[in-house]
């Protein structure tokens, strides 16, 4: 098997709710793993698997049945320096999927995101926003559990206009499809027999679509670090 296509970012832009909804599409195997992120070299913290075979023997395990088209999601493949032409070695016939959403509303929502996941520590958004050229230039302020710095840096990480172009400038316009959040979250439907269309794949009658992974908040900080990071004994 070859993975087909690919949804690359941005983050919190409905990317998780758009792969639950394409997973259960009888004609798509999508990866186990949501974000293995195995082609941004560049984002080793990423990266589930460094070894090929072993990226797909774990996110794509043996099924049944033959799927017509397998993908992956990871969302950090849109700001990687590498990870499209990385892709596009891998299989020149590749479909990439953008999701992008205003970057105010986007990095706000990363920022949440970070704290729960326990690579941001710094509560408040204006806080973790003044840190972001400290961070850049004197490589303070990093959490030790923060798996790739560079994605604290949200004045960079809005900057969706020049990771578009990035990706313009390398991917066919046949083989790239973008998609607003607002859109998405409007009109759903729509935009799911689109993608599918752009996928080359028949409508499969879906007409439910809740949505996943909403804006999380941390509450309890030290139990959430705790929980994904316990202490060695």
């Amino acid at each position: 098997m070859k993975i087909d296509f690919f949804i690359i970012g941005a983050p919190k832009c409905g990317t998780t709710s758009l792969v639950e909804y394409l997973s259960s599409h009888p004609d798509i195997g999508f990866s186990k793993i949501k974000e293995p992120h195995y082609f941004s070299t560049d984002f080793p913290g990423y990266q589930v698997n460094q070894n090929y075979e072993s990226f797909i023997s774990t996110c794509f395990p043996l099924e049944n049945e033959e799927k017509l088209k397998y993908g992956e999601g990871s969302v950090f493949y849109l700001y990687s320096a590498v990870a499209v032409k990385n892709i596009l070695d891998y299989n020149p016939n590749a479909k990439f999927i953008v999701m992008l959403r205003n970057p105010v509303d986007l990095v706000y929502s990363l920022h949440a995101q970070l704290l729960f996941t326990g690579d941001e520590k710094i509560n408040s958004f204006s806080d973790a926003w003044k840190m972001c050229e400290i961070r850049r230039s004197q490589n303070k302020q990093i959490p030790t559990t923060c798996r790739e710095p560079f994605f604290l840096q949200y004045d960079k990480m809005g900057l969706l206009g020049e990771n578009l172009e990035r990706l313009y400038s390398m991917v066919p316009e046949n083989q790239r499809k973008t998609i607003v959040f607002d859109n998405f979250i409007t009109k759903t439907k729509q935009a799911y027999m689109e993608t599918l269309s752009f996928l080359d794949l028949d409508y499969d009658g879906r007409d439910e679509f809740p949505q996943v992974n909403v804006n999380t908040k941390v509450y309890f900080q030290l139990i959430n670090s705790i929980v994904r990071y316990p202490p060695k004994v």
